[in-house]
C-alpha cells in the first residue's frame, strides 16, 4: 500500500509536526486535503488532534477541543493620556489637575471601554454565525459562553467539523481541552504564621473593591462575610482559598464562580451585582497543566486583561518537582503569576521557595514567570464543613495573599475606577514592593517576596494610555522616546524602577513560535543629575522590567522609555511606571 509523507506548518519559521508513513486509507481523502490546508493556513493544531486525523478509528467520534480565533475587537479611538502622581499631586499630560478633572477623564475612558467591550461581543457573534454558516452545529451554551468573553470556544466536534474550521478565516488554533485543576498540594506540613500584613496600619482593607474568584468549586453562601456566590458547589480547597482572601483583605467583596473560568464581560462592564463593589481583581487558584507552551487559555487571559482592565492573579501551579512548567493560564504576559514560599516561624532570613512551586517559562514565548512569590506552605485558613481547620500547601494558597494585598492597594483610591487601577500600574506597584528576599534563585521566586508596606509606599507612579508616538512627542522633549524623571534627596538612596505594559493575546498567540513573540520591545536608560548613564535594560520577552540601582548623587534623575520594536501596530499603548526609594 502506498504511503505519503507530509508536514503541518504552524508558522512561517516553525513546523508543528511531520507525519511520515501515513497510510492513505487511514484518513478519508477529503480529510487529507483539508488537513494539509489547515497547515498551509498557519493554524496551530494540537499534535493529538493530528494523530486522530491520521487514524480516526483510534479516537472518539467527537473531540473535546478549544478553538482559538483572531477575535480582537475593533478598539475605539483613545486620547493620548499621561497620568502621574508625584508627592501626592496629580498631573494630566504634565499639568496639575483637580479631582473634578480626574472624574471627567474617567467618564470618557469608561465610555470608550464600554464600546470596546461591545465591539468584542459583536466580533464573537459574527464568528459564531460564520461557523454556523459553514455547517458546524454548536451547542448554544458553548456559543454563549464564548460570546460573553469568558474563554476561547470550548466545544466537542467531530473530525469532519474540525476540517470545516479550515474554511474559517478567523481560526488561529485548535487544541485539545486541558481541564484546569486546583493547584494546591494535598499534603499538610507544619503550620505557618501568616499575618494580615500592614494593611490595617492605613485603614485600607479592600473597601469599595470587588474580587472575582474562580476554581473548581465555590464556598456556600454565608461561609465568609461580604460574599456573593455566583455558581458552584463548595470544596475544601475553595473554603481555604476564600478564607485567605478574607483574612488578607477583610473589607473587599468576593464573588465566586466555579469552573476556573473568566467572568462574563457583562459582569465586568457593569461591575458587580446590585449595590456591591465593582470587580477590579481576579484570583485564580487553579491552572491547566499543558505541555509548557503559550496556549489557548494564555491567549484568552491576556486578551481579557487587555480589553477589560481587570487585574488577574494566577497560581503558578505545583509542577516544580516534575516538569516544572507554570500552568498555561499563568503563561499570559499580562497575568501576574504567583509562586509559593515557606515562611515557617515568620523569620525572613528563613524564607525559601517551596520545591513544588512551578517556575519554568513557556518554551516559546519565554516570558519570565512567576513574577512574585508569597506565603503558600501549610496555610491554616477556613474550616471543613464538618469542622476543623483546613491546612493546605501550594501556589493556590500563595495567590490569594497577593490578590488580597492588591485589593487593599486598590482601596487607596477613594473612588476606585478601572482607569486608575490599571493592570500595568497594579503590577508596577506590586513589583516595586516585592523586596523580601526568598531563598531558591530568581527563576523560581520571581522578583521577590511580596511586601505590602513597600507596595503602599511607592514614591512616584504614572500610567499612560494612547498612541506611543504622540505621547513621546508631547512629553516636553520631542525625541521619539518617552522621557520621565524623579528626584532623590539623599546620596545613599537605593532605587527600584519598574515599568509594565500590556500585550494583545491575539498577537502573541499568532506569533508564539516567532523568535520575539511579544507585540513590542522596550529599552530603558537612566541618567543621573550630571547626564551620566547609571542603568540600562532591554526586554524583548516580558511585559515588565525591574531596574535596581544606587543614586550616589542628589538631584533629578531622568529615564527614557524607547520602543525598540513595534510589531503589533494595532495595539494601543497601555503602560505604567513607578519608583520606590529604599
Amino acid at each position: 500500500m502506498r504511503k505519503l509523507a507530509f508536514c503541518f506548518v504552524a508558522v512561517a519559521v516553525s513546523f508543528l509536526g511531520c507525519q511520515d508513513g501515513l497510510e492513505m486509507n487511514a484518513i478519508p481523502p477529503e480529510l487529507s486535503t483539508h488537513v494539509q490546508a489547515l497547515g498551509e493556513l498557519g493554524i496551530h493544531i494540537d499534535q493529538e488532534i493530528l494523530k486522530c486525523m491520521d487514524n480516526p478509528s483510534a479516537c472518539d467520534e467527537r473531540l473535546d477541543i478549544v478553538v482559538v480565533f483572531d477575535d480582537a475587537p475593533e478598539e475605539e479611538p483613545i486620547e493620548d493620556i499621561s497620568f502621574e502622581v508625584v508627592e501626592g499631586e496629580k498631573y494630566l499630560n504634565g499639568k496639575k489637575i483637580t479631582e473634578k478633572d480626574e472624574r471627567e477623564l474617567y467618564k470618557r475612558l469608561d465610555a470608550r471601554r464600554a464600546k470596546t467591550l461591545n465591539n468584542m461581543i459583536e466580533k464573537r457573534e459574527s464568528i459564531i454565525k460564520e461557523l454556523n454558516n459553514l455547517g458546524i452545529n454548536l451547542e448554544d451554551k458553548s456559543s454563549q459562553e464564548y460570546i460573553k468573553g469568558n474563554d476561547a470556544l470550548h466545544v466537542e466536534l467531530s473530525l469532519d467539523d474540525i476540517v470545516k474550521l479550515s474554511k474559517s478565516k478567523s481560526v488561529l488554533g485548535i487544541e485539545l481541552f486541558d481541564p484546569p485543576k486546583d493547584t494546591s498540594l494535598a499534603t499538610a506540613m507544619l503550620a505557618t504564621y501568616v499575618t494580615q500584613g500592614a494593611s490595617f496600619q492605613y485603614n485600607l482593607g479592600g473597601q469599595n473593591i470587588g474580587v472575582y474568584m474562580s476554581e473548581s468549586g465555590c464556598p456556600a453562601s454565608g461561609y465568609i462575610s461580604n460574599y456573593t456566590l455566583i455558581s458552584g458547589s463548595q470544596t475544601a480547597h475553595s473554603r481555604n482559598v476564600s478564607a485567605i482572601l478574607r483574612a488578607v483583605s477583610p473589607k473587599s467583596h468576593i464573588y465566586c464562580k466555579a469552573g476556573c473560568t473568566l467572568p462574563d464581560t457583562s459582569m465586568i462592564e457593569t461591575g458587580a451585582q446590585g449595590s456591591n463593589p465593582d470587580i477590579f481583581f481576579a484570583n485564580f487558584s487553579c491552572s491547566s497543566i499543558g505541555n509548557g507552551t503559550y496556549a489557548a487559555s494564555s491567549k484568552s487571559y491576556d486578551d481579557f486583561i487587555y480589553n477589560t482592565g481587570l487585574t488577574i492573579m494566577n497560581s503558578a501551579a505545583n509542577e516544580g518537582n516534575n516538569a516544572g512548567y507554570v500552568g498555561t493560564q499563568g503563561f499570559g504576559m499580562n497575568v501576574i503569576t504567583v509562586g509559593n514560599y515557606n515562611d515557617y516561624s515568620n523569620t525572613p532570613a528563613s524564607f525559601a521557595i517551596n520545591s513544588s512551586s512551578s517556575y519554568k517559562n513557556a518554551t516559546n514565548t519565554k516570558s519570565a514567570k512567576p513574577e512574585v512569590s508569597a506565603p503558600g506552605t501549610s496555610i491554616n485558613a477556613g474550616t471543613y464543613e464538618s469542622g476543623g481547620t483546613i491546612t493546605m500547601t501550594g501556589t493556590s494558597q500563595a495567590t490569594p495573599h497577593v490578590t488580597g494585598m492588591m485589593a487593599n492597594t486598590g482601596s487607596e483610591w477613594t473612588s476606585p475606577n478601572y482607569n486608575s487601577i490599571t493592570p500595568p500600574l497594579m503590577r508596577v506597584m506590586l513589583l516595586n514592593g516585592a523586596r523580601d528576599s526568598i531563598q531558591g534563585g530568581y527563576d523560581k521566586v520571581g522578583v521577590g517576596g511580596i511586601d505590602y508596606y513597600k507596595t503602599y509606599n511607592i514614591n512616584v507612579y504614572s500610567w499612560i494610555k494612547g498612541n506611543y508616538a504622540s505621547i513621546a512627542a508631547n512629553d516636553g522633549n520631542d525625541n521619539g522616546v518617552i522621557d520621565r524623571s524623579f528626584t532623590t534627596y539623599s546620596s545613599t538612596t537605593k532605587v527600584r524602577l519598574v515599568i509594565s505594559w500590556l500585550n494583545r493575546g491575539t498577537w502573541v498567540y499568532a506569533h508564539k513560535d516567532d523568535p520575539f513573540p511579544a507585540g513590542a520591545d522596550y529599552g530603558f536608560i537612566v541618567y543621573d543629575p550630571d547626564g551620566d548613564v547609571v542603568a540600562t535594560h532591554w526586554n524583548p520577552f516580558d511585559g515588565f522590567a525591574v531596574i535596581d540601582f544606587d543614586t550616589p548623587k542628589v538631584g533629578e534623575y531622568k529615564f527614557q522609555i524607547n520602543r525598540t520594536a513595534n510589531r503589533d501596530t494595532s495595539a494601543t499603548l497601555n503602560m505604567a511606571w513607578g519608583v520606590t526609594f529604599n
